[in-house]
């Protein structure tokens, strides 16, 4: 009756009566510069509430907030010295390199080499930016089919020929998609002669995963959505709706299956058997790719497959992932390991379009619009939308109205 009466409350209201017992520990930037900006009746107060960060993190002394605009340009201004910094260090280099009167009037000033009259760190910043060694970000985003493939597939044969490339670090963001375009990328990421790592975004599930379970390390966040380690497929019998607009088709088939595939026949028995056969085959050759990857037994990868979907957590425990962090980890790893002085230039893939290329690039239709304007009317069934509906693409699986709808 006394907690009633208080109405509503802020949390730490709550937790000084008792009804909460724990405030987690969000963000406490804010309240930080607070502290250090001493603004009076807060300081104290927020002193306390934050003792434990303050006595760990002795040296945090942000007093302000800057936005990301204004950030943004003290780190150019900070990048065009330090180019500045290393055209002068360059000279000083060569001059002394070349010149004995010039590197014995420099040491009389206190300046000898390697760094003459330069820190350190900028020193060896310049040095390790000669090595023009490269790491290739890869994004593998969406549904996975033949489009996305090929865009990543392009993107490997680039860095393929590249020597300066030392990594490659897949960053999949994807729920699966098509088993053949999954098998194109994998068979690319195998025939490369530099590692790949996997970061997993939101979602690498199904053939995301199917791309990644090779690599030679995987990283994913807690709340990432994987494994999926699983097949279906899709029979569509669209003969219904097509008999509704008066379309009718005949066929002459040389077997049983060779109709299989067609949009206008019923499933029969026996494709459905053969249908099943393919399934088992496929699941049974994702689960090696995976045993293989993952250094499991066959036995051991069937208990975390059967299409289970699992956390990033989860993954990890049960073998799946690596290690926990985002993408920035992931690229920290690469430079770390696979380049010689930790420092490398960052190419994305795919590169985004040119201003005239997003000028030029002509509206594209998915299947599923083109299954409705067919529909509604507003198109023939000529020949190049007969082509368009591939079965593997369209799903008219509802009756007129609801598939309108």
């Amino acid at each position: 009756k006394d907690i009633h009466s208080f109405g509503t409350m802020t949390a730490d209201n709550a937790q000084e009566i008792k009804l909460v017992d724990h405030l987690p520990s969000i963000d406490p930037f804010s309240d930080l510069v607070a502290v250090n900006a001493s603004r009076v009746g807060e300081s104290d107060k927020l002193r306390q509430k934050w003792k434990s960060i303050l006595e760990n993190q002795p040296a945090f002394q942000g007093s302000s907030f800057l936005n990301m605009s204004k950030y943004s340009k003290i780190l150019k201004k900070r990048k065009k010295w330090q180019e500045v910094k290393g055209k002068w260090f360059r000279k000083v280099d060569f001059g002394a390199s070349r010149s004995t009167a010039t590197e014995v009037l420099l040491n009389c000033m206190g300046y000898s080499s390697p760094y003459f009259f330069f820190d350190k760190k900028d020193v060896e910043d310049i040095y390790s930016k000669r090595s023009g060694e490269k790491v290739a970000i890869v994004h593998v985003t969406g549904g996975i089919n033949d489009g996305v493939a090929k865009k990543v597939v392009k993107a490997l044969r680039e860095v393929k020929l590249d020597p300066n490339f030392k990594c490659v670090l897949l960053r999949v963001d994807s729920p699966g998609g098509a088993v053949t375009a999954s098998e194109t990328i994998l068979e690319e990421c195998k025939d490369l002669s530099i590692p790949v790592v996997c970061s997993f975004s939101n979602l690498a599930a199904s053939g995301g995963y199917y791309v990644s379970a090779q690599s030679d390390k995987i990283f994913a966040q807690p709340t990432t959505l994987t494994g999926s380690i699983g097949v279906f497929g899709v029979k569509i019998d669209a003969s219904e709706a097509f008999r509704k607009h008066g379309i009718e088709f005949d066929s002459v088939a040389s077997g049983g299956h060779a109709l299989t595939n067609s949009l206008v026949e019923p499933l029969t028995r026996q494709m459905e058997m053969n249908l099943n056969r393919n399934m088992d085959r496929i699941y049974l050759y994702f689960k090696g790719i995976v045993s293989k990857g993952r250094n499991m037994s066959m036995e051991e990868t069937e208990k975390v497959a059967q299409g289970r979907v699992w956390t990033g957590t989860e993954a990890r425990e049960v073998g799946l992932v690596d290690e926990w962090g985002g993408l920035e980890k992931a690229l920290s790893f690469c430079k770390k390991t696979y380049t010689s002085t930790g420092y490398a230039d960052v190419v994305v893939y795919p590169k985004p379009m040119s201003f005239m290329e997003k000028l030029n690039r002509k509206p594209e239709i998915n299947d599923i619009q083109y299954a409705l304007q067919l529909l509604q009317g507003n198109i023939s069934l000529d020949e190049g939308i007969l082509r368009r509906m591939a079965p593997e693409n369209v799903y008219l699986t509802m009756d007129e109205e609801s598939a309108l709808q």
